[in-house]
């Protein structure tokens, strides 16, 4: 399976906003509450491009489109 491009840096973090994806759409969530998953993500050093607005817009597209 090929994994959406989200505007991360590194495949796993395009693997890790997918899956992120896929659980915000199952379980209906809100965006404030998909902010707090990405807020908490951005912690980490190899995924800080994750509150970019380029990849928070692709999220959001993926996600209510």
């Amino acid at each position: 399976m090929k994994v959406p491009h989200y505007g991360m840096f590194t495949d796993t973090g395009n693997y890790m906003i997918d899956c992120i994806v896929e659980y915000a759409k199952l379980n209906k969530l809100s965006w404030s509450e998909i902010y707090v998953l990405l807020e908490r993500m951005s912690k980490e050093k190899e995924y800080e491009e994750v509150m970019d607005t380029a990849v928070r817009e692709s999220i959001y597209t993926a996600i209510f489109a």
